[in-house]
């Protein structure tokens, strides 16, 4: 399936771009695997540079890559060139968090502080969950721009211990994992609670695939009888760009972005909850 001697090594996060091909975010020496859709290896990128990878994400083609260790979210091309970062790579908001035990959160403060995942609204903003060490959302520009942040440390409306995972829907509704809480929160793209006030809560805590699981099978559903959302946002390119450490050569380029830009969020894995069957309504 792939090149004698390589495995995947603790695969963190999972998803597909527009032709289907799978991405491996993984804690092995090549940090991004990408296999066909019938498990054939296609490619590899991102070794040595990241220190531990969490969430990926795939949204018009473009790949967000969420490195808790490094505090930084990555903006990479399909054929692994850096585009943008968000964060400053290797220096942690001071919350006075210093490993991934968010009891140890004293205060909040700006990105990142070991960031778990990110999601991407219709118009195209990202909203980024600092999840282990800040107990806050980030949304920002498509560009890069920090627009606000919201949350704080607990256990009321508002509050978070460990915002694990995070989801937009395509009424820019945004769905945040509350881990430790065991519970998902719902918020305005502005950060206000939702005009019902709702938060759904479970038994089992809420992580990144219970959500990216739900927004999948939406995205798939909205594509089959609703047709393309296409709103006219850039695609990845007008950044200056950085060849990320390349694993095995491939001949010409994994891909081109798509044709038609789709802000939907893509990335798969998980298991189904509450959250499924409300998202289909």
């Amino acid at each position: 399936m792939y090149p004698d001697g390589w495995d995947f090594a603790e695969v963190s996060a999972i998803a597909s771009d527009s032709q289907d091909r799978v991405y491996f975010f993984n804690r092995g020496d090549h940090s991004v695997i990408i296999l066909d859709r019938d498990g054939r290896f296609l490619d590899a990128w991102g070794k040595g540079h990241f220190a531990r990878p969490h969430g990926i994400t795939i949204v018009s083609d473009c790949v967000y890559c969420v490195d808790d260790f490094d505090h930084a979210v990555k903006v990479i091309s399909l054929d692994g060139e850096l585009m943008l970062t968000l964060g400053t790579s290797g220096q942690p908001a001071d919350t006075g968090a210093m490993t991934v035990v968010y009891r140890n959160i004293q205060r909040v403060g700006p990105p990142f502080c070991l960031p778990t995942n990110v999601a991407i609204s219709p118009g195209g903003d990202l909203y980024v969950a600092d999840g282990y060490g800040n107990a806050r959302i980030h949304q920002f520009t498509f560009a890069g721009q920090l627009l606000r942040s919201w949350g704080a440390s607990g256990e009321g409306p508002g509050q978070f211990q460990i915002p694990h995972g995070i989801a937009v829907d395509r009424n820019g509704t945004v769905y945040v994992a509350d881990r430790e809480n065991s519970r998902i929160q719902l918020f305005s793209p502005e950060g206000n609670t939702s005009a019902s006030g709702e938060i759904w809560h479970g038994r089992a805590r809420y992580s990144l695939t219970t959500m990216n699981i739900s927004m999948s099978l939406r995205t798939r559903l909205s594509r089959r009888y609703c047709g393309r959302h296409s709103p006219a946002k850039p695609q990845c390119n007008g950044w200056s760009r950085e060849r990320l450490g390349r694993a095995w050569p491939i001949a010409g380029t994994l891909g081109a972005a798509a044709k038609t830009p789709d802000f939907t969020h893509r990335t798969t894995s998980g298991s189904i909850s509450k959250s499924m069957s409300t998202l289909q309504k």
